[in-house]
């Protein structure tokens, strides 16, 4: 998987993530007009929502991809790490302070808040001012010490080569079991906020892991894709691409029809190989490319438009279609708005 399929299936990810969070729950969806359901009689919208629940697992696992990458080229240590999560940090700060301001401004019931509460959040600790940002600092956290940890999973073989240790990897699923299966169980203590940060820091490095293996096992390199269709196709029947399409398009129906939230990273495990074995058009991949450059301004700004400032204008247009498109254009003008600044800024701090 090269840069550009990274920035093709974030694209696919700020995408699948502004359609979750406009129609993630009934009351929501109850605030739109809606003509189709889904088979069990719930709207349609509601039932595709799930689908948009892979967003947060392949945006980490693209993340662990790109480390394993590194890693595989030697270039993974900390002084680097720390470049880009400044890099990430330039980027909050300048959504951070022009969109906190005009809550303040417009919903200044919910904004500043206390000093403290504005510090935490500053920092990216606390996500009280916006609730989807609740996964930066882990993320922060897991780019930090992966200088640390992905080496681990390396180990020497006689002829001097590097492989991968199996036990790791079955540390790593061992973990996001228990993680989701302890999960009910520590939701009272998540009220204190480091411990809430660690559980979900441990909750997201599985797919983290993950997405390192793969990169430098090479499980996603062009031959095994090319394998992976002709197996399809053996046992399908059908023409690979056909194959693939019907094969992604019964996985998404399954994940419409099933509720528990550990599925989405196994579904996502299932689907990206499928997706990037299938032959797509350039316009189709220059799009999702162009979506995915914008991508981290997407996620960061994308619940003010829809909750917290423009939720009655939003909301207000009724239509599901309609109010999907006004969110990803506000969104992805403000990210064509503020990217100068960020480059400028990133420039100029860090070397």
């Amino acid at each position: 998987m090269d840069k550009k399929e990274s920035l093709e299936l974030k694209g696919i990810a700020i995408l699948l993530m502004l359609m979750l969070h406009l129609f993630n729950t009934q009351e929501r969806v109850a605030e739109c007009t809606t003509f189709l359901d889904f088979w069990n009689g719930k709207p349609l919208v509601y039932a595709l929502s799930r689908v948009g629940a892979f967003c947060v697992p392949l945006y980490i696992f693209i993340s662990g991809y790109g480390h394993g990458s590194i890693l595989a080229a030697g270039r993974l240590d900390f002084k680097s790490a720390c470049r880009r999560v400044a890099k990430l940090y330039i980027i909050y700060w300048v959504v951070f302070l022009p969109f906190i301001g005009w809550g303040c401004l417009a919903a200044s019931e919910s904004y500043p808040g206390s000093a403290s509460e504005f510090l935490l959040n500053f920092i990216g600790v606390s996500c009280s001012y916006n609730g989807e940002w609740w996964f930066l600092f882990p993320y922060v956290l897991l780019v930090l010490f992966a200088p640390f940890f992905l080496p681990l999973m390396l180990q020497k073989a006689g002829d001097g080569t590097s492989r991968i240790k199996t036990g790791w990897i079955v540390f790593f699923i061992v973990l996001f079991i228990l993680c989701q299966i302890t999960r009910p169980l520590c939701k009272p203590y998540f009220s204190f906020l480091p411990f809430h940060i660690a559980f979900d820091t441990v909750s997201l490095s599985s797919m983290f892991v993950w997405g390192a293996a793969i990169a430098l096992g090479g499980w996603l390199d062009i031959d095994n894709r090319n394998k992976l269709k002709e197996k399809c196709a053996k046992i399908w029947g059908f023409p690979p691409s056909l194959c693939l399409l019907l094969i992604i398009l019964v996985c998404c129906l399954l994940r419409m029809s099933l509720g528990p939230s550990f599925l989405n990273n196994i579904f996502v495990l299932i689907l990206l190989p499928l997706y990037l074995s299938m032959p797509r058009g350039r316009w189709w991949r220059d799009i999702l490319c162009y979506f995915g450059v914008h991508s981290t301004n997407m996620w960061l700004c994308h619940t003010f438009f829809a909750y917290y400032i423009c939720h009655d204008f939003i909301y207000g247009l009724s239509y599901p279609l309609l109010m999907f498109c006004v969110l990803v254009l506000l969104s992805l003008a403000s990210s064509i708005l503020l990217t100068p600044v960020q480059k400028a800024l990133q420039k100029l701090f860090v070397r």
